[in-house]
C-alpha cells in the first residue's frame, strides 16, 4: 500500500510539473500564450485554428 501511494506522488508530481508552467503561461501572458499555441502545432484542428485568426483579422 505504501508502494501504490508513493508512485501515486511520484506521478501527480511528473503532472504538476507538466501542466503548471503551462498554466502560469496562460495566466501570466495571456497573448504570448494563445499565439504560440495558434501558430505552432497544435492539438486543434487546422479549419478551428483557421476560423480563429479570421475572426481576429489575420
Amino acid at each position: 500500500m505504501r508502494d501504490l501511494l508513493r508512485a501515486f506522488w511520484v506521478v501527480a508530481l511528473i503532472l504538476v510539473g507538466l501542466i503548471a508552467p503551462f498554466f502560469l503561461w496562460q495566466q501570466l501572458a495571456p497573448d504570448s500564450y494563445d499565439e504560440f499555441w495558434l501558430k505552432s502545432v497544435s492539438p486543434m484542428s487546422r479549419d478551428t485554428r483557421n476560423e480563429i485568426l479570421r475572426q481576429r483579422g489575420q
